[in-house]
């Protein structure tokens, strides 16, 4: 007897907010590697280097939250921006180091190069985001890598990296205060420095989403977002598609009818318009 197995739901995280500013900010102090940023929290997704692609210092950016993996630029040296190595070939994997909910996680794969690429290709929007398979991910635990698997032994490369984290930090007063850093995970940025830009908003507390099944009232997920906007989601293909709502006092609902559960939970930042 054959079964189908159910497939595995999408999830996503909602950012809710009622404004969002772009903002650049430059790093970089000796050996420092961990660096607070000045105007969290940052849109997922929205953070990378301000800089053209000559003068790049990072292959890969890392979002803790969802383990979401952006790629700036493509790769095509195994030693990454470094260079040095080989050109990228067939079979060429990227890999992943970091550490989840107790779990150490070595060398897990990320992509692997298909026949007759030389590349690793860029990846810049958060909807085509690789995905670790375990999230969220412990800040400055991240080490990425690429296999050259035409070395004779085959030969794994550490290069360069940063992560993102927002996060909500209780003071000893119990006042809690709004925080966001950047962990570069192989060389300090040191007097060179490190240029970055990012969308910050302005977070909305305690908004509703509510998802049904379209043209019912069958509830599939009801959330409040949290002190950082969040509302975290996810949905079944099996009950696709989907109506939502968004709602909260004194501001415009944001309504979205007939939609798939890739497009119900994709990560997105919602900018609410207040009520007239």
């Amino acid at each position: 007897v054959t079964e189908n197995i159910p497939i595995t739901p999408e999830c996503g995280i909602k950012q809710i907010a009622s404004e969002s500013l772009p903002k650049t900010e430059d790093f970089g102090d000796g050996d420092a590697t961990e660096f607070p940023l000045g105007f969290p929290p940052a849109s997922i997704g929205s953070l990378v280097e301000d800089q053209l692609e000559a003068s790049q210092t990072q292959d890969v950016v890392v979002h803790d939250l969802m383990g979401d993996v952006m790629i700036p630029w493509d790769i095509v040296d195994t030693q990454g921006v470094t260079g040095g190595g080989s050109t990228i070939a067939e079979g060429d994997n990227l890999l992943i180091d970091y550490h989840s909910a107790g779990r150490i996680i070595e060398k897990e794969v990320l992509y692997t190069v298909p026949a007759e690429g030389v590349k690793i290709p860029k990846i810049t929007a958060i909807a085509d985001a690789l995905r670790t398979a375990r999230f969220p991910i412990d800040k400055g635990t991240v080490k990425v890598y690429i296999e050259d698997v035409a070395a004779s032994p085959s030969t794994v490369y550490q290069i360069e990296s940063m992560d993102v984290l927002n996060a909500v930090t209780v003071l000893e007063d119990s006042t809690k205060v709004t925080k966001g850093f950047v962990n570069v995970n192989k060389t300090a940025p040191g007097i060179d420095g490190l240029k970055l830009k990012y969308t910050n908003y302005t977070p909305i507390e305690d908004a509703k989403l509510e998802v049904t099944k379209v043209d019912t009232s069958f509830v599939t997920w009801r959330r409040y977002s949290d002190r950082l906007g969040l509302i975290p989601i996810a949905q079944t293909y099996e009950d696709q598609a989907y109506d939502s709502v968004l709602s909260k006092a004194l501001k415009v609902s944001e309504i979205e009818a007939d939609r798939t559960a890739i497009n119900t939970t994709k990560h997105e930042l919602i900018v609410m318009t207040p009520a007239a």
